[in-house]
């Protein structure tokens, strides 16, 4: 993976004083950013910006903050989304693919800064930010003390209480338009969630799919969003 990551032109920048670590691999047209969830970095597209390179189109990857070798220490959507909205600016790409809580941070972007122009493809979107960062204080093992800190830290970065910020009311007066993938099996966040999602955002495509699960990455996802970023952007 590093290979294919040290192929690209690496994009230094800071957000807040700290360096972020993006990866372009630069085209002749605007085109796709890629943002992973927690636990991953920018390697995790390798297979499809791979599939993607002969399009001649802008591949943006991004390290999250706390990730791969992004330096802003604390993971949290408000910071996620601070953090890609330079790139936003500066490549104007026309698609963003997301996955996870990545996808959670591509709605929670949307509707803060309300960027113009974009369509989303959005893999096994978080619904309930709550459940990832409960898994994350079990993973991390973090004290009742730090938990409640961070929580108070989310909640004073977006000015209000954090079930404000749950995905179907980031979208409900958000036109958005692209694909929604989830698959059946996904142990880690329920396909039903995306179910709500679809009945919200119309102007999103559904696709249930039955595989392997949360991870998202096999033939049949990747073909689904290929053919849909050659559709937009070929």
């Amino acid at each position: 993976m590093k290979e294919f990551l040290d192929a690209s032109a690496n994009d230094h920048f800071e957000v807040d004083g700290y360096p972020i670590k993006s990866y372009i691999w630069k085209g002749e047209k605007a085109g796709v950013l890629f943002l992973h969830g927690w636990r991953s970095n920018a390697a995790r597209w390798k297979y499809l910006i791979t599939q993607m390179q002969d399009l001649n189109i802008d591949l943006i990857a991004v390290d999250a903050p706390g990730h791969g070798e992004s330096k802003y220490p604390a993971f949290t959507p408000p910071n996620y989304a601070k953090v890609i909205n330079p790139l936003i600016q500066k490549y104007k790409p026309k698609i963003i693919i997301a996955h996870s809580v990545g996808g959670y941070v591509a709605l929670f972007h949307h509707a803060k800064f309300k960027p113009k122009g974009i369509k989303y493809v959005l893999m096994a979107p978080t619904f309930d930010i709550m459940l990832p960062i409960t898994e994350m204080f079990k993973v991390l093992k973090l004290n009742i003390k730090t938990q409640k800190k961070y929580i108070e830290n989310v909640e004073n970065n977006i000015g209000g209480d954090i079930s404000t910020i749950r995905s179907d009311r980031l979208i409900q007066e958000e036109q958005l338009e692209g694909l929604l993938i989830h698959d059946v099996n996904d142990k880690i966040l329920p396909y039903q969630d995306s179910i709500k999602l679809d009945k919200i955002a119309p102007g999103l495509k559904y696709h249930q799919i039955e595989s392997t699960g949360h991870r998202m990455q096999n033939d049949v996802v990747e073909k689904i969003i290929v053919d849909y970023v050659k559709s937009e952007l070929a």
